[in-house]
């Protein structure tokens, strides 16, 4: 009978090792999917009451005149009439212009051109939620994800497929009081040639590539 219990005992013990270890290399393995914060962390977008916002500006809501004031960052910035320019070294800034309403933060702009400032793709959808569109320029082998008034444009390489690690190249926030008549759906880019535009498929690039949707 204490041999049949101590068989019993080894084997849960065995039984219970082996779900700890299924459950440690899960969490391992989705640790590594998921991307991990961008860096630098000061030039990273974010959401501010729903809305993109990035060094404390939000587009269509921080008023214009409080730029100087609002901005949060320790780089080296310039701040004319017409625009305000971080550095944030010297391949990745931030620019922000005034809106046409003439009263708000208008068009912005994150450019990623340094290969060590590396901002995910799904850093981006998770923050941002899943994009209401995607245009594959199959020529320029380019990605764009589309939200509303936000274009996220992502630097596909040769024989890469779209992942949650696929290197987002520049986010573009644009101006709310602006109305393009040529362009009213912002999930769709109905002015490119050849360009192809899908709703979202995950991160599958081959479905983008294969058919039009829209």
């Amino acid at each position: 009978m204490r041999l049949f219990s101590t068989g019993l005992y080894l084997r849960a013990v065995v039984t219970l090792v082996a779900v700890l270890t299924l459950f440690c290399v899960a969490a391992i393995a989705s640790g590594s999917a998921l991307p991990h914060a961008p860096r630098p962390l000061d030039a990273s977008p974010a959401l501010c009451d729903d809305r993109p916002c990035l060094m404390g500006m939000t587009v269509g809501q921080t008023i214009w005149e409080d730029v100087a004031a609002v901005l949060q960052t320790p780089f080296d910035y310039t701040h004319g009439e017409k625009h305000l320019r971080v550095a944030v070294n010297h391949e990745t800034e931030v620019t922000f212009y005034p809106s046409i309403d003439g009263v708000h933060v208008g068009r912005g702009a994150l450019t990623l051109w340094n290969k060590d400032d590396h901002l995910p793709a799904g850093w981006v959808v998770v923050w941002y939620g899943i994009p209401c569109g995607v245009s594959y320029y199959e020529t320029a082998n380019n990605m764009v994800l589309r939200y509303p008034h936000t274009l996220v444009n992502l630097r596909l390489h040769a024989g890469e497929r779209l992942s949650p690690h696929t290197d987002i190249e520049s986010i573009h926030w644009q101006d709310p009081a602006y109305e393009n008549a040529f362009q009213p759906d912002i999930c769709v880019d109905n002015v490119t040639d050849g360009v192809k535009n899908s709703h979202w498929h995950g991160f599958s690039s081959r479905v983008y590539a294969a058919k039009r949707f829209r």
